[in-house]
């Protein structure tokens, strides 16, 4: 796997256990990429349990973030779970400081280190122009339904985003 400043999400699939490893920053457009893929896998109970990989993560911004408690959220409808493993001291920080680190489920996982050299496939991102709005603004709002006290840090966003929509 290279790590050369490249963002890229790598997975590796095993029966409905889905290993996911983020390198580098994650964004919007990697985050609704993410989620378009799992949406039917998860649907279609392809899926049960997602493993994602944080320890080579640098950033992810609250579009990320509200992507991530839509993905929890659709995993826990079919009776999965998603894990977020080894946060990086950055991501780590931030789950903190949204207070999400009691929302989502957070794990230290070793065994998911060892297959870091086993995920072979790239997640296809989607063109930027896919990025809808709407998708944006329900992320941010379901970080607001699980941390209701980051309201205020959304309003500018809210604003902008509803004279879009």
């Amino acid at each position: 796997m290279d790590s050369l400043e490249q963002t890229k999400i790598f997975f590796l699939q095993k029966e409905n256990y889905l290993y996911l490893y983020f390198l580098n920053k994650i964004t919007a457009v990697y985050s609704f990429s993410l989620k378009e893929y799992l949406k039917d896998l998860i649907r279609n109970n392809k899926i049960k349990n997602i493993w994602i990989d944080l320890s080579k993560c640098t950033y992810v911004d609250s579009t990320t973030i509200g992507a991530l408690i839509q993905i929890h959220n659709m995993a826990e409808s079919v009776n999965g779970k998603l894990f977020l493993c080894n946060l990086s001291v950055k991501i780590n920080k931030i789950m903190e400081n949204s207070h999400l680190n009691t929302f989502l489920n957070i794990k230290e996982n070793k065994q998911l280190l060892a297959l870091e050299d086993k995920f072979l496939n790239v997640l296809a991102i989607s063109e930027k122009e896919e990025l809808t709005e709407e998708f944006i603004m329900d992320a941010h709002h379901d970080i607001i339904k699980v941390a209701p006290d980051l309201k205020n840090e959304f309003i500018n966003l809210f604003e902008l985003l509803e004279k879009k929509v």
